[in-house]
């Protein structure tokens, strides 16, 4: 599978590579026929007016009357216009190659950087989609292999007892269970880039409804909220949001203190802010925390166990970008202690 992967990276390498050759030679044609029209025009004017100045009546009125008797003869005098102007043709001709050249140069370079400029995007989201693609597909192949070993088990056993065959359904059960949950997390993260409506909400409200259908929340979440503040949102998304991240803290809080909740006003914004007791984290794994099936193995090792698909706070990261709102996350050491907090902070705009 991962070297079904890596030659699908590959190939798709190979495609933007390929595009981006491609794309630059384009650019770089555009420029030449362009230089072309323009030397075109250009020799031809200059051709134009060698022919003017070669006539007759031009070139005896190139000269003043007492320089028509030191040139002497028409023929003579016709002789040195005619080399003047090709002097002058010849030095024009060297510039607008010189002209040529430097502009040909640095249009090479220019539709190189264009065209990377123009794939960037495009290879970037190919990256990510591929990684995603490989990400859920062994996310889903994990607990896929672990339901077809139990199953090929238990039909080998011919002895098997009632008991082990229901040990093993109800195993089954969860796992069908996980890959349920996991496949409606995917198919959220997919339809939030449709558009959200947005209208003033309570946050206060929506924050302290999410928390009371926590279990045994009175001991388990300390929420402080002032007065109430009503921001341009969406009701379904800051209940989405609230839940992702409180229940991201109780997973992995490392204390016995309660996962700390705030409601509170800052540089004229809303701010929802959920804190909980955990490992140092470095600042590249924060950088991080917000990419699909990332899970930091601090995080995960803080409880001796895993949990989740590493989807919650992509799909987090999503819903606040879709309502215009910022989700950051910081970890910080405990004035005068050993222990670290880590903090997510959500901010909202008013509703005006």
């Amino acid at each position: 599978m991962k070297n079904k992967n890596s030659n699908f990276l590959r190939f798709g390498g190979d495609i933007f590579r390929s595009a981006h050759f491609s794309l630059s030679m384009l650019y770089f044609l555009i420029l030449l026929a362009i230089v072309g029209i323009f030397n075109i025009v250009i020799f031809y004017s200059i051709n134009t007016n060698n022919m003017e100045i070669s006539t007759p009546s031009v070139e005896m009125g190139a000269f003043k009357e007492e320089d028509k008797d030191s040139y002497g003869s028409d023929e003579f005098r016709t002789r040195i216009i005619t080399a003047r102007n090709k002097r002058a043709s010849e030095q024009i001709t060297e510039a607008i190659l010189i002209l040529d050249f430097s502009i040909l140069l640095a249009g090479g370079v220019g539709s190189f950087w264009l065209a990377h400029r123009a794939l960037e995007p495009l290879e970037q989201a190919h990256k990510l989609q591929s990684e995603f693609v490989s990400n859920a597909s062994h996310e889903i192949r994990t607990p896929l292999a672990a339901l077809q070993l139990e199953t090929e088990m238990i039909l080998k056993d011919k002895n098997a007892s009632k008991e082990e065959l229901c040990e093993v359904l109800e195993s089954n059960l969860e796992e069908a269970k996980s890959l349920t949950a996991m496949v409606n997390m995917l198919l959220k993260l997919s339809k939030i880039d449709e558009e959200i409506p947005l209208s003033a909400t309570n946050l206060n409200e929506v924050v302290k409804a999410r928390i009371a259908k926590f279990p045994d929340a009175d001991k388990r979440i300390k929420f402080e909220g002032g007065k109430d503040f009503i921001i341009q949102n969406n009701e379904t998304v800051i209940d989405e949001m609230a839940t992702i991240l409180i229940d991201n803290a109780l997973k992995y809080n490392v204390s016995k203190d309660p996962v700390e909740v705030k409601i509170f006003r800052q540089n004229r914004q809303a701010i929802l802010e959920i804190s909980n007791f955990s490992n140092e984290i470095s600042q590249d794994e924060l950088n991080r925390f917000f990419d699909r099936f990332y899970r930091c193995d601090k995080v995960r090792s803080c409880n001796n166990r895993t949990e989740g698909y590493g989807l919650g706070l992509a799909i987090a990261k999503k819903l606040a970008d879709k309502t215009h709102s910022n989700i950051s996350v910081k970890n910080e050491r405990i004035p005068k202690t050993k222990k670290f907090k880590t903090t997510f902070a959500v901010a909202m705009r008013f509703s005006k």
